[in-house]
């Protein structure tokens, strides 16, 4: 079962913690208890959140657990639906739901490594797509968004390596 069902009109949140609890990158062993329950767990908790994941964060979820909205984050740039089912339950097991700040930071934090854009393995169909969007979404984003601070321009996370308009005078003299 994909956890996705016209029947619930989303996202089974249940369904989905199960297919990742599956997954040997939620870390998830015989002594953390049943993966029923885990599930259980994190529907309870995330439903709990509900308003708060709305209002600040554009998660929608129903009170039975039903994801049906996802922010967007970057307009033409969906997430991997793939991730779906560890964003979930990252989102039940890594979010800080204790302080405000940390709340706030752990979420951002888990949204943003579900949108992360990564590097397809060789042989993957998805290759010309990974390419497309980053040629024709989010570097042109980044050029005329991104705007470095002074310690990343000082300490050699971002370095310079070309002005156009100097381009072109090197290229006039030719």
């Amino acid at each position: 079962s994909s956890g996705i069902n016209a029947e619930y009109g989303g996202a089974c949140i249940r369904e989905m913690a199960m297919l990742a609890l599956g997954q040997s990158e939620s870390g998830w062993r015989e002594d953390h208890g049943p993966k029923e329950e885990l599930a259980d767990l994190a529907v309870r908790l995330l439903s709990s959140k509900r308003e708060m994941l709305a209002d600040y964060f554009s998660l929608e979820i129903t009170e039975k657990g039903v994801l049906t909205g996802l922010p967007v984050v970057i307009e033409n740039y969906p997430p991997l639906l793939q991730r779906l089912p560890m964003f979930l339950l990252r989102l039940s097991t890594e979010v800080d739901w204790d302080t405000e700040k940390g709340c706030f930071e752990s979420l951002s934090r888990e949204i943003a490594r579900f949108y992360t854009l990564t590097e397809p393995v060789e042989g993957d169909p998805n290759v010309r797509d990974w390419k497309f969007t980053l040629e024709n979404v989010l570097w042109p984003l980044i050029r005329t968004v991104y705007i470095p601070d002074e310690t990343v321009t000082t300490d050699g996370t971002v370095l310079q390596i070309a002005d156009l308009h100097n381009l072109y005078k090197v290229f006039e003299r030719c």
